[in-house]
């Protein structure tokens, strides 16, 4: 049992609820692919889970993951900061996490929308999210 991680047939909740770390979120997707199992009980959903649910979920996690690292690439961040008052650092950040999540959300919405359920409904929020982790946290081994 691992709540919260797989959510078999749906995207990953708002910013991934209460996650700490997306880097963690997809090394503890890993762990659980390599498990023996037959089911998987994720919580919050209406039935079980399965190995191939979890290949899903791993995927759909891997693709927003790599939009979003795409969408940083191609992103200059210090043009936001002139459309603000100046010293409102805040307030330009902001507005760059906001142009890479137009990037990424047409992206994801394109090869997910009708896969997994709330793809619509949480996918700009997650992708800030995974473009803060990426910024913030600045994993080197995914």
């Amino acid at each position: 049992m691992m709540v919260d991680l797989v959510m078999h047939g749906w995207a990953p909740f708002r910013a991934w609820g209460t996650a700490d770390s997306v880097p963690g979120v997809l090394r503890a997707h890993d762990e659980l692919a390599r498990m023996d199992l037959d089911t998987y009980i994720g919580g919050h959903v209406h039935r079980l889970g399965t190995k191939e649910d979890i290949k899903v979920s791993r995927e759909f996690v891997q693709d927003l993951w790599n939009a979003t690292s795409k969408a940083i690439a191609a992103t200059d961040m210090a043009p936001f900061f002139g459309k603000v008052e100046p010293g409102n650092n805040w307030a330009g950040f902001n507005l760059y996490l906001q142009a890479v999540a137009d990037q990424v959300e047409p992206v994801i919405l394109r090869k997910w929308l009708g896969r997994l359920g709330a793809v619509d409904v949480f996918t700009r929020e997650n992708a800030l999210t995974v473009a803060l982790s990426q910024i913030v946290d600045a994993p080197h081994d995914l």
